[in-house]
Parts: structure tokens; C-alpha cells; sequence
């Protein structure tokens, strides 16, 4: 479907992206709608429950909407929401559970914690924080593969958003939240998160100490082989692309003579392409 019948059916159901399956009644109401990729059993397993009109989404809407909220019904909504690609619904859900009054030790019941593992995304919640305040009593309760699991998924991917993100991370309110409670975790992959946090505070505001820190988080030698090639080449390349102090880009040049004679062909092209772009740069700020 195309042109302006797409355009159409398009607002009126709020796609806005691709692939979308949508159930509708014979009048025309929203039944059931999935979002995404997924495999064929995925997809089969989605159909059944579109159809099913005691459990499809306009089904639990409505059952939400007149009140329900027995834990196994509410960790069913959460989910056919964000198959649904419904983010905004979805998180006032969350809010509603996860409300400012919401009693943190309850956390420790199984029922709200299977809430706050699959669809909590935020580093800096209450939730989350309360679990990095009382880890060990989390990993007694829940084991060390799922809470290990959800916060480095949390830490880890908020890490990697401040170092490559196109805006200073000090200017974020939660910045120094994720970087204190990273400093002061017990979880294995801390010092990772660290390797990109600790150079990330001095994104845009200060080139040469974000060099002297990557520097340093080298010299702990905490990324080994591939992953210590990858970090050092993509922090070469933050300071080629947005940093303006030449003092700065002399790391990344460094850092490129120091990758090249360790790393495939395919790399050392990219490095020096990069190396070049640098060199390039500093003769125009030297001007």
C-alpha cells in the first residue's frame, strides 16, 4: 500500500514506522498490533493472541482502563504494549506502578521484580538505584546471572551513549548519578562501564583531560585484544570528529601509530583515513 491511502491509514493508527501488523474489527478498531522484527514462531505466537479477544491489546486496555492490576495481568500488559511499539502507554504503566510512593522493598518480591528487569530502562531510577544500594541482598534473592544481566545492561549502554553521543554528558542531569554509583559498584563489569564513563565527563568541555583519561583506563589494561583495539580506535575517532584542540588531537594520532602495526588491513585503511582527516584539521587550526 502507498501514496496517500498509506498516508491515511497511517494516522489513523499511529504507524510510523516499519514492519507494523495490525488486527482490526470489521468497523475498523484497533484489535491487536505488533511492532518489529521477529522470527516466525514470534510472529505465530502474536497472531494467536491478536485474535484472541479476551487478551489482545484492546482487550487489556480495557481491562487495565476499568482497574485491574494483579501482577501476572500487569507483566502481560507491559509486554503486548512494547511488542506493540506503544512506548508512551507503556511508560505511563511503569509510572503508575513505579510511582514516587512506590515502597522499594517491595522490589524484593518476585512479582514486581520480573516488572523492573524486562521493562525498567533507566539508569537512574529509583528502582534501579535502590538495587545498586542493596546489590548483594538482589543477587541472594534473584541470582547473579539476572541482576548482573539487567544492570549491565542498564550501565553499560548508558556508558557507551555518554562517550559517543554528539552533546556534552556533564550537561546531563543524571551524568554524575551513573558515574558515582558505576564508581562504587561491586558488579564485574564496572571497571568497563569506567573505561567510557571517566573520559565521557570531559566530552566537548575538555579534550585534553578526555585524552589523559582514556590514556589512564588504558594503562589498567581492563579492555584486552579486540576490545582494547576497538576502544582505542573509537576514542581516536571521537577526538577526529568533534574535538577543535590541536593539543588534543595529538592522542588520536598516537593512538592510530599505535594501532596500525596490530590490527587487519581492512582497519589500518580506516586508521589512516582518520589519521589523515587529523592532520588535516590541526594545519587548519594552526592557521
Amino acid at each position: 500500500m502507498e501514496g496517500a491511502e498509506k498516508t491515511r491509514l497511517s494516522q489513523i493508527y499511529g504507524v510510523y514506522t516499519e514492519p507494523v501488523f495490525l488486527i482490526v474489527d470489521p468497523e475498523g478498531n484497533l484489535m491487536h498490533r505488533t511492532e518489529g522484527r521477529c522470527t516466525a514462531g514470534e510472529m505465530l505466537e502474536r497472531f494467536r493472541q491478536g485474535l484472541d479477544r479476551e487478551n489482545n491489546l484492546a482487550a487489556q486496555s480495557r481491562d487495565y482502563k476499568n482497574g485491574r492490576r494483579d501482577p501476572d495481568f500487569i507483566l502481560s500488559y507491559l509486554n503486548t504494549l512494547h511488542i506493540a511499539g506503544l512506548r508512551e502507554e507503556k511508560q505511563a504503566v511503569l509510572k503508575n506502578i513505579f510511582s514516587d510512593n512506590f515502597p522499594l522493598d517491595s522490589l524484593k518480591k518476585p512479582s514486581y521484580w520480573n516488572v523492573y528487569e524486562k521493562f525498567d530502562e533507566s539508569a537512574t531510577s529509583r528502582q534501579t538505584l535502590f538495587v545498586m544500594d542493596h546489590f548483594q541482598e538482589f543477587i541472594d534473592l534473584f541470582g547473579e546471572k539476572n541482576v548482573y544481566s539487567k544492570i549491565d545492561q542498564l550501565y553499560g549502554s548508558k556508558a557507551r551513549i555518554y562517550i559517543f553521543g554528539k552533546s556534552a554528558p556533564i550537561e546531563d542531569p543524571d551524568f554524575l548519578t551513573v558515574l558515582k554509583y558505576a564508581q562504587k559498584s561491586d558488579h564485574p563489569n564496572a571497571s568497563i562501564w569506567l573505561t567510557y564513563l571517566v573520559p565521557a565527563q570531559y566530552k566537548f568541555s575538555d579534550w585534553v583531560e578526555m585524552a589523559k583519561a582514556v590514556e589512564s583506563a588504558m594503562s589498567f589494561n581492563i579492555l584486552k585484544g579486540t576490545s582494547r583495539n576497538l576502544y582505542k580506535k573509537s576514542m581516536s575517532e571521537q577526538l577526529a570528529w568533534y574535538c577543535n584542540d590541536v593539543n588534543a588531537l595529538q592522542y588520536s594520532i598516537k593512538w592510530i601509530d599505535e594501532l596500525i602495526p596490530q590490527v587487519d588491513n581492512e582497519m589500518k585503511q580506516s586508521l589512516l583515513y582518520t589519521k589523515n582527516e587529523v592532520i588535516e584539521k590541526i594545519k587548519v587550526l594552526n592557521k
